[in-house]
């Protein structure tokens, strides 16, 4: 008899308490259900039932079922009944020879091969799975976790464990009521389960819903890369109360790949006849099991990955578009209704490589001819650029498949050309980005940008600004920013000789003669992944004023003094306590003592002995012609100082230049030593004026001559 398959998307499914028992755990639950498939062979329709454990184990007592049916209101009448007990080979054997179990025999083969490392092939993974189930609690290789899912994962292997039931002997349409007990030896218990079956309908699971493409990676450092190569994938599983015979008739999901857009597929109807179209791959080689649906984001959010075959070093492509379908498996291992396609891209997060050759020049102004500027140049990032800088110790091979065409792949030199020996570089770089800094510490300390928003996430983080987020920044752009430069400009490339072609930016802000300046490059791809950052490059614009021919040398002869300024300002509460001026070089934008010291030390009482200590206090350094003394840069507590606690010292200043030279020093003067509401001056002051050179005069640094 032949019957309807028109799709079934609702189930009759009984969970409840085992009952009739005298020693079980209270939460000891199993479900029964069944589902209608279309025998392969007899075109006939046939029911699948299946029970099973939801909660920790069925109790031991219970040592087989008794399988009962009828069409209300008749009374229910024995079909079978089944044993606990594994079955022999042969019943396995004559299990999977019935007709219409040729897929399932098939499907177990194939796990059995796969399992083995293949030495199970045909008829011998029946005996290869019945030493799997035959294991028991002791056994090194036992797992209950396997045994459970193989019980799921194919149906006749749930008929061997005594789980499952096949009625062929379908009277005729309609709805059929089934019900199980559990048997205790010869004792029967009441009922443990019951559904109904519309046994003129296959059964047809829905289509998986919401299905997508996630992104799990951060912007750290450590995981940003995660998603490189690889498309993760999720769906909803249902887990309303209502849903539960759907999650219990569901062992698992295959997802499928295509290079084109297929349309819509039935899935379900092209593998039942062989049809699949050559476009359409397989997504691994196993169902992908899910216990539940996974957080909505992190590392964790997603059920299924796409990465190519990693084991044969086969690789997805990136940036390269597919097209996926995704199926739910019953357990008959049929396939639902088909999601899809759902387009997807993968990801590309490896930036380019570290801009290298990168270093500054001195060029006139394009305009105004009489200024000089600094350029920075650097070897564009191309094959032959990277090749002829880095390749000496590799041999090129032949790209794979999967690679892009800005994709360089390599093995060290003398190496198999293998693809497990494979390195590889992405050259992709759309843009440049460089950045200027006012000293080295400045350059050194210019972190990683995980955002791409060119602020480093050490700033962002020093500012309350998110490093992750490109909309929130300390600022529109950060004031080291010196250009983006295109990587399709024509304009900004030239062509040396030797074939290298460089790229070249001239920085346009007026810079200060003689003063170092520090650079930084980052290289970007169209997708914003960005490159290590360049070493910081030195540049400075020295001055070569050119002196008269017919001039004489003089010296600016110059006297330094230290000023001292009590009481100069009043700040209540913990203000500063002493400033530091430097106030020479007047005219210019720094003194002679810029990037030195300011110190405080404090002269003692004469001993006993008539002998005077002069103590160290503090120090701090000169920026911008000033230095703050504040009283904890002193690092003293509870107002002791050196010479021990006293209402008020007798101090003394010296200014030092940026190599440590001693400059001046001030008079010694008296202060209260723990006031609060005063701050105290000192200025550095120069007395010069110009004279010629003696004989022989040896020039004392910080005096220049003029010619």
């Amino acid at each position: 008899m032949t019957f309807s398959r028109t799709k079934k998307v609702l189930f009759g499914l009984v969970v409840i308490p085992l009952i009739g028992m005298t020693s079980h755990a209270a939460g000891d639950r199993m479900y029964f259900t069944g589902l209608v498939e279309e025998n392969s062979t007899t075109m006939q329709n046939q029911v699948l039932l299946a029970w099973g454990p939801m909660e920790r184990a069925i109790p031991l007592e219970i040592t087989g079922f008794r399988i009962y049916r009828r069409q209300a209101p008749a009374d229910f009448a024995l079909l079978a009944e089944t044993s606990r007990a594994l079955a022999d080979i042969p019943a396995m054997t004559g299990f999977y020879m019935e007709p219409g179990e040729q897929k399932r025999f098939a499907e177990m083969v194939e796990w059995a091969y796969n399992d083995s490392n293949g030495e199970a092939t045909g008829v011998m993974a029946i005996d290869y799975l019945h030493g799997k189930l035959s294991l028991m609690p002791g056994d090194t290789m036992y797992n209950p976790l396997e045994q459970l899912l193989l019980a799921r994962f194919n149906f006749d292997v749930a008929r061997s464990i005594g789980q499952g039931y096949i009625d062929r002997n379908l009277p005729g349409p309609g709805v059929f009521e089934y019900m199980i007990t559990g048997l205790e030896g010869t004792a029967e218990t009441l009922p443990l389960g019951k559904t109904s079956i519309d046994i003129g309908v296959e059964t047809i699971l829905p289509a998986p819903p919401n299905f997508e493409q996630v992104f799990v990676a951060d912007c750290s450092a450590i995981s940003r890369g995660v998603d490189d190569r690889r498309i993760h994938h999720r769906w909803d599983i249902p887990d309303d109360p209502a849903a539960l015979p759907l999650r219990i008739l569901t062992y698992g999901y295959d997802i499928y790949r295509s290079d084109m857009d297929l349309g819509v597929l039935d899935l379900r109807n092209l593998v039942e006849n062989n049809a699949l179209p050559a476009e359409l791959s397989r997504v691994g080689n196993e169902p992908i099991v899910v216990a539940g649906n996974p957080p909505e984001e992190g590392r964790n959010s997603f059920m299924a990955i796409d990465e190519g075959d990693p084991f044969n070093h086969q690789f997805l492509q990136r940036g390269k578009t597919y097209f996926y379908y995704l199926v739910g498996k019953d357990l008959s291992g049929k396939y639902s209704e088909t999601s899809g396609p759902l387009l997807a891209m993968v990801p590309d997060t490896m930036g380019p490589p570290q801009p290298w050759g990168v270093r500054s020049e001195e060029v006139w102004d394009a305009t105004m001819t009489e200024v000089k500027r600094v350029q920075i140049v650097w070897d564009e990032i191309n094959a032959t650029n990277y090749w002829r800088e880095f390749g000496s110790d590799y041999d090129l091979v032949t790209p794979p498949s999967y690679a892009n065409p800005t994709e360089l792949y390599f093995v060290p030199k003398g190496a198999d050309q293998l693809r497990r020996n494979f390195r590889e570089v992405d050259l992709d770089t759309v843009k440049y980005v460089l950045f200027r800094f006012f000293t080295r510490e400045e350059a050194q300390e210019w972190g990683v940008d995980s955002d791409g928003d060119y602020w480093p996430d050490n700033i962002e983080d020093a500012s309350g600004t998110d490093p992750c987020d490109p909309a929130s920044s300390p600022g529109a752009t950060p004031p080291n920013l010196v250009a983006e430069i295109d990587a399709f400009d024509t304009s900004t490339l030239r062509t040396l000789d030797t074939g290298v072609q460089q790229r070249v930016v001239v920085d346009s802000i007026p810079q200060s003669d003689n003063h170092v300046w520090w650079y930084k490059l980052i290289a970007f791809d169209q997708f914003d992944n960005q490159s290590p950052p360049s070493p910081s490059v030195r540049a400075m614009l020295p001055d070569r004023i050119q002196p008269d021919a017919n001039g004489g040398i003089v010296i600016n002869d110059c006297d330094y003094r230290v000023d001292v300024r009590l009481e100069c300002e009043l700040t209540p509460g913990q203000g500063p306590r002493f400033q530091a001026f430097d106030k020479t070089n007047q005219g210019e934008e720094f003194g002679i003592a810029e990037m030195g010291t300011a110190k405080i030390y404090q002269i003692c009482p004469r001993d006993n002995n008539g002998r005077q200590r002069v103590l160290f206090v503090g120090e701090r350094p000169i920026r911008n012609r000033e230095a703050t003394f504040f009283p904890f840069h002193f690092g003293q507590l509870n107002c002791v100082f050196p010479c021990g606690r006293t209402e008020t010292g007798d101090l003394v200043v010296k200014f030092y230049d940026k190599e440590g030279n001693l400059i001046a020093t001030s008079e010694v003067f008296n202060v209260p030593l723990c006031s609060a509401d005063r701050v105290d001056c000192v200025d550095l002051i120069e007395d010069c004026r110009e004279r010629e050179p003696g004989p022989g005069e040896v020039i004392p640094p910080g005096s220049p001559p003029t010619v």
